[in-house]
Order: C-alpha cells, then sequence, then structure tokens
C-alpha cells in the first residue's frame, strides 16, 4: 500500500514531530504504547478508494488499548443513519 502521507504527531499539540517513510509501516504496533504522547496519521489512495479521509494510531493510555480511528468521506445526511448504529467487534 503506498501511503500519500505518514506523520508521527504529537497528542496534546497535534504538531508533526516527523514524517516517516514506508519503512516506518514495519515498527510493531506496540510503537505507539511506547511513544504515548505520539499518534500516527496515514493517508493513502487505497483509503480514499474505501472512502476514508485518512487513519489515526494511537495508544489510549487511560484504557491501556490500541486504537484505529477511521475518517470516513460520506455525504452529510448519512450522519442520521450513523449516529444510530452501532458497530460490534
Amino acid at each position: 500500500m503506498k501511503m500519500t502521507a505518514l506523520d508521527r504527531c504529537n497528542k496534546e499539540t497535534e504538531e508533526i514531530i516527523a514524517s516517516a517513510d514506508e519503512s516506518f509501516l514495519k515498527e510493531p504496533l506496540n510503537y505507539v504504547a511506547q511513544n504515548q504522547i505520539e499518534y500516527i496519521y496515514a493517508e493513502s489512495k487505497e483509503f480514499t478508494d474505501r472512502k476514508m479521509d485518512a487513519v489515526v494510531i494511537e495508544f489510549d493510555d487511560m484504557f491501556k488499548i490500541h486504537t484505529a480511528l477511521f475518517g470516513l468521506a460520506l455525504q452529510k445526511n448519512t450522519a442520521t443513519r450513523l449516529r444510530h448504529t452501532y458497530v460490534r467487534i
């Protein structure tokens, strides 16, 4: 998968700490647990093809879990249906 953006960002300020290259994707997921001040922001054309703007991966230090947040690219009129839909994994 070719990334159009892959950034390590500061959770508190949302500033980019560093732009990463594709080799960063080989880092283990626990990278964000070990660097809890950071989150990873990723964009890819393949995400856009799946109607997603981007993906953010972070470690939630309160609940001690990894989280992935997806920015969905949907029309505004779908918001009501989404608010009433619950996804269980």
